[in-house]
């Protein structure tokens, strides 16, 4: 996902998900940590109805040394970049790298482009989702807390209604 400030412009990125050596990778220590905008990231930002293609990390010229150092160290050679957008509004971006350079044919370059024009809707309806299910989830545990507060007969009762309403993150 993107992080974005009041006008939308991103902030910063927040890993959802991990595909490595063909399966998930649940448990990797970047997933939902935020981590900031790189320099170059004006490549996609710039250019949000467009796949990014770096195809040799270590010879686009439109990366800073400094991103191409930290992609070799990181064992990437060539990647796409798919910047989402829906309604006008950042949703995220996803990245498929790979180890070693490659150039990607025209048809291949036609079918990314064609991915990213129903990415971002399909991004869009699934934080929808997730936020109205937070927020159905959260009327419900308010809903029972002052059922509790209102049937409670004594001062350990209403505690006990007012201790379960607090989500057991903030205890």
């Amino acid at each position: 996902y993107i992080e974005t400030d009041r006008y939308d412009n991103p902030q910063a990125l927040i890993v959802k998900q991990m595909w490595q050596a063909g399966e998930f990778v649940p448990h990797s220590p970047i997933i939902n940590q935020r981590m900031p905008i790189l320099p170059d990231s004006h490549l996609w930002i710039e250019k949000p109805n467009e796949v990014l293609f770096v195809e040799h990390t270590n010879q686009d010229k439109r990366l800073l040394p400094e991103s191409q150092a930290m992609l070799a160290g990181s064992g990437i050679q060539t990647m796409a970049t798919l910047p989402l957008r829906s309604s006008g509004r950042w949703q995220g971006i996803i990245s498929f790298t790979w180890p070693e350079g490659y150039t990607f044919s025209l048809d291949e370059k036609f079918i990314w482009r064609r991915l990213l024009d129903a990415l971002g809707a399909v991004v869009a309806s699934r934080r929808a989702l997730l936020a109205q299910q937070a927020a159905r989830e959260e009327t419900e545990r308010l809903y029972n807390a002052s059922r509790r507060l209102n049937e409670a007969t004594d001062v350990s009762d209403m505690l006990g209604a007012l201790v379960t309403a607090v989500p057991n993150s903030v205890i």
